[in-house]
C-alpha cells in the first residue's frame, strides 16, 4: 500500500515535534528507494493553524509519488485506557500505513479490555494505538522490538527519558507499571497503568 499518514499534535497553533515526523516520512520514502522529498514544514505553512486548543493534524500522502493526498484537522480528546489484553501477532507495521487491517483485527481480540498489548515472538511491541514504556522502579524501558518507530518515542529515546530493551511477556512481573504514549499523548500527561491490569 502506497498511502501513509502522519498524525501531528497542534497546540494553540503550534506544531509539535515536526522534525521527528519529517524523519519518519523520509524513512518511508527511503524504504522504496525514492529520491523524492516531501516537505511537511512547507505544506503545513500553507494551512491555517490559528485555532486554539489541541488538534490532530492528519496528513495522508502517497509514498511513491511524494504527494499530499489529504489534510484534516480534528479536535483531540484523550482516550481513557486502564486495561490491556495481551494478543499475539505475526505481522509487521514498520511504516505508518493507511492499511491497518491487521492492527484492527488484533484490536478486535481485546475481549473487554480498553486496548491490546501486542506480542511478537514472545516480546512486547506496542499497543494498537500507542508505543509503551515499562517502569522497573529506577528507569523506563521501551521495547526495542517496537511495532512502529513512533515520533514521541524517538524524542524520548533521544532525550534519554526512556531506554530501549527487549521486554518479554515473562518479564512483565518485574515491572511496576506501564505508560502509553504517542505523538498526540505527551509523556507527562499520560496516566500510568498498573501491571496487574494486563491480562
Amino acid at each position: 500500500m502506497s498511502q501513509f499518514f502522519e498524525s501531528i499534535r497542534i497546540v494553540n497553533g503550534r506544531v509539535m515535534n515536526l522534525s521527528q515526523h519529517q524523519i519518519r516520512v523520509d524513512r518511508a520514502m527511503k524504504s522504496i528507494n525514492s529520491m523524492d522529498f516531501l516537505d511537511l514544514k512547507k505544506h503545513i505553512a500553507t494551512l491555517d493553524l490559528s485555532k486554539s486548543g489541541v488538534y490532530k493534524l492528519r496528513i495522508s500522502y502517497n509514498v511513491h509519488k511524494a504527494e499530499i493526498l489529504d489534510t484534516r484537522f480534528q479536535a483531540y480528546e484523550e482516550k481513557s485506557i486502564t486495561t490491556l489484553r495481551l494478543v499475539d501477532i505475526k505481522f509487521n507495521y514498520e511504516h505508518k500505513s493507511e492499511d491497518r487491517e491487521a492492527l484492527n483485527h488484533a484490536f478486535g481480540k481485546r475481549d473487554g479490555a480498553d486496548d491490546v498489548l501486542l506480542v511478537r515472538n514472545g516480546l512486547i511491541t506496542d499497543t494498537w494505538y500507542c508505543n509503551v514504556a515499562f517502569y522497573n522502579g529506577e528507569i523506563w524501558l521501551t521495547p526495542k522490538d517496537a511495532l512502529l518507530q513512533g515520533t514521541m518515542r524517538a524524542k524520548l529515546i533521544q532525550t534519554k527519558k526512556i531506554v530501549q530493551a527487549d521486554i518479554a511477556v515473562l518479564d512483565l512481573a518485574s515491572f511496576k507499571k506501564i505508560r502509553l504514549f504517542n505523538a498526540m499523548i505527551p509523556w507527562s500527561r499520560q496516566k500510568d497503568i498498573l501491571i496487574k491490569s494486563i491480562n
